[in-house]
């Protein structure tokens, strides 16, 4: 599969969000020696494998990373059934639904996605563009953001394309490290907006 057939398969997995309730969230992490969780980081979360999203109507949605199209990006990915994911055999996964941050957005149905593509804008490190960012609005008009960042402890900033999943609640902290639509303009190559009436390009 070429670059733009994944591009396109992509478009169509983030869409198919749309409509959907979410009912329980999870998220895949190492295990750590002292079976303690890391993934609070109080204004942000780090998944850092990944999301599970599972749907009333109980579709899982994985959201995770990967280097299809860069080294990373956001992936996306649909099963049908628990235990066919990515990470089941092999990490811990956290059951966060009752984490106050998602109990606001649990149940609700999601009426918009919009996708982030960036590409590097080093002509001494180019890249193809790839999803840096993932967001999504409920009904209610709250939002979610996903990212592929790391968190440097000394400046206490988000960088992105890394290997590590950070989930956004709030659109000043978003602001701040300069994700979604706050990513610097010589970066952001263009966004896609989705719902259910609405296809939308611009860049």
């Amino acid at each position: 599969m070429n670059l733009e057939e994944e591009k396109s398969l992509f478009h169509e997995r983030v869409k198919s969000l749309v409509g959907q309730s979410i009912s329980r969230v999870r998220y895949s992490t190492i295990e750590y020696p002292d079976g303690k969780p890391y993934w609070d980081h109080e204004e942000f979360h780090n998944a850092e494998l990944g999301v599970e999203l599972t749907t009333s109507a109980g579709v899982i949605f994985q959201l995770g990373w990967d280097w299809v199209f860069h080294h990373y990006h956001i992936s996306l990915q649909q099963f049908d059934s628990e235990g066919e994911g990515l990470w089941h055999d092999t990490t811990v996964m956290w059951d966060v639904t009752s984490e106050p941050h998602w109990t606001s957005v649990v149940g609700e149905k999601i009426v918009q996605t919009v996708e982030y593509w960036c590409n590097t804008g080093d002509k001494s490190y180019p890249s193809p563009d790839y999803p840096q960012d993932l967001e999504i609005v409920f009904e209610s008009e709250r939002k979610v953001w996903f990212s592929v960042a790391g968190y440097d402890e000394s400046t206490g900033q988000l960088f992105g394309m890394h290997d590590e999943i950070m989930i956004i609640f709030d659109e000043d902290v978003l602001k701040r490290h300069q994700f979604g639509a706050y990513t610097p303009k010589e970066w952001l190559h263009r966004t896609a907006a989705h719902n259910k009436s609405l296809e939308r390009t611009a860049g």
